[in-house]
């Protein structure tokens, strides 16, 4: 027995030596082999690092105008912007639609005509200095022919303008002569009319002799409603102004262009 028993302790170290060895050689193989130093530095001072350049960016390609049959399907395209709405006038001009920035001075609206109170109405007798005065005669005739008042006659006017002289006007120019029809519409609206910044201005030069010479007349005939106006409108007259035996002035006729 004992011999038998030493052959296999024998035999069991003799495998476990071959294991071992096995397991070495494996793990050796399995390491990599490291470069001989004297190999590598002789390379290195033989071939010294090289520096490379750096590559250029690649080249951006700019993408095709919108519409063009060039642009990939997978690009997204920009959108178009709608063109700007443009006016017309009818004389073909076009209108720039944009807002005009530039500060521009405001001019208000011109007031409309305005009178103080209701206009007084002319004296029914002149006073008889005013006649020795041909500027001053017609100054006054045209305002009592001017004034016309719907809580008053048809006739007031006409009536007071001929203590000055002569009160027909052209035809077609005569906005003072009322007629039934006119009179009964100044009546119905509360219509009244009045002459301010009266101006006379007499000629210097006589007229056939030094009895007769002519006047410029020029004012503002204001139209109100109830006492309120709402127009205006520029008078502009010419009469002939006679002088009496006595040295008072009267209006004489209309002088109109030929």
């Amino acid at each position: 027995m004992r011999p038998l028993v030493r052959d296999l302790a024998i035999t069991a170290g003799l495998a476990a030596a071959v294991i071992a060895s096995l397991v070495i050689v494996r793990v050796t193989a399995s390491e990599p082999a490291a470069a001989p130093a004297s190999s590598a530095a002789t390379e290195d001072e033989n071939h010294p690092p090289v520096s490379w350049p750096a590559l250029p960016p690649p080249p951006i390609t700019p993408a095709p105008p919108v519409g063009s049959t060039g642009v990939s399907a997978g690009l997204a395209v920009p959108q178009q912007q709608p063109p700007l709405a443009t006016l017309v006038l009818s004389s073909g001009d076009p209108v720039n639609p944009r807002l005009d920035r530039t500060p521009r001075t405001a001019r208000p609206a011109p007031a409309p005509p305005t009178l103080t109170a209701a206009p007084t109405p002319p004296p029914e007798s002149p006073d008889p200095t005013v006649f020795q005065d041909a500027a001053a005669t017609a100054a006054g005739w045209l305002s009592a022919l001017c004034w016309y008042d719907y809580r008053g006659s048809r006739d007031d006017n006409t009536r007071r303008a001929a203590a000055y002289g002569d009160t027909q006007l052209p035809l077609g120019q005569d906005p003072w002569t009322l007629n039934d029809p006119a009179w009964t519409h100044i009546t119905t609206a509360r219509l009244s009319s009045a002459c301010t910044d009266i101006a006379a201005t007499v000629e210097t030069l006589p007229r056939n002799g030094t009895d007769e010479t002519t006047v410029n007349l020029t004012a503002t005939q204001v139209l109100s409603a109830t006492g309120g106006a709402y127009q205006s409108t520029p008078i502009t007259l010419t009469r002939i102004l006679h002088r009496d035996p006595g040295g008072l002035w009267r209006i004489g006729r209309a002088v109109t262009a030929n």
